[in-house]
């Protein structure tokens, strides 16, 4: 049997995905990771815990929609070197405000003890991130500015995880010139092919 119009339950497209995906981050900062409802969020929405359940399948799925933004998506910088592209990456990121700082470091302690979260933040919102940051790195070994014998996976984690040391940690946004001070500073050198014995 065919569910009538009138009955059926109204599916979230468009920019009323994003207003709940807003409402989720919003009410993430305000009360946790833990004490954040799928009711309180659908009230503040405006919309239906069954209509939210339609298309996140538990509170982690949600959060870790709203965490993306993108949903996974990053594109990467191409702008031909090394240099450029990495700092292009790192200036497409959004300032880091007191507000995201807050929202990490619960939501870092939650990841800790909720293995779905971790799961689902791991792979729409830590490994997006890494994959363009490696797709990067390696368009710069082929054109020959990375070794041979870097290793690429060590490398990606390197910027995240100090921002989110600085942010966890020391409780405070990174400095704003961070990012690109791990590029010069850490990151390019740490890169740069070896010279051989004979071309010293």
């Amino acid at each position: 049997m065919s569910v009538t119009r009138s009955t059926a339950r109204p599916r979230l497209e468009g920019e009323r995905v994003r207003d709940v995906l807003k409402v989720a981050l919003q009410l993430l900062g305000e009360v946790g990771y833990d004490k954040l409802t799928l009711d309180e969020v659908a009230t503040r929405a405006r919309t239906s815990k069954a209509t939210l359940y339609r298309r996140w399948s538990s509170k982690a799925d949600l959060v870790a929609d709203a965490m993306s933004g993108e949903h996974g998506h990053e594109p990467y910088p191409d702008t031909g070197n090394l240099h450029d592209d990495l700092h292009a990456f790192v200036a497409q990121r959004k300032s880091v405000t007191d507000a995201d700082v807050r929202l990490m470091c619960g939501v870092s302690t939650a990841m800790s003890t909720d293995p779905e979260l971790g799961r689902a933040l791991r792979q729409r919102f830590v490994e997006p991130k890494r994959a363009a940051l490696r797709r990067i790195l390696e368009a710069g070994r082929a054109r020959g500015e990375v070794g041979d014998d870097v290793d690429l996976d060590l490398l990606t984690r390197l910027i995240p995880a100090m921002m989110t040391f600085w942010s966890v940690v020391e409780g405070t946004p990174p400095p704003a010139d961070l990012g690109p001070r791990l590029i010069d500073e850490v990151l390019l050198p740490a890169v740069r092919p070896k010279e051989s014995p004979a071309g010293r």
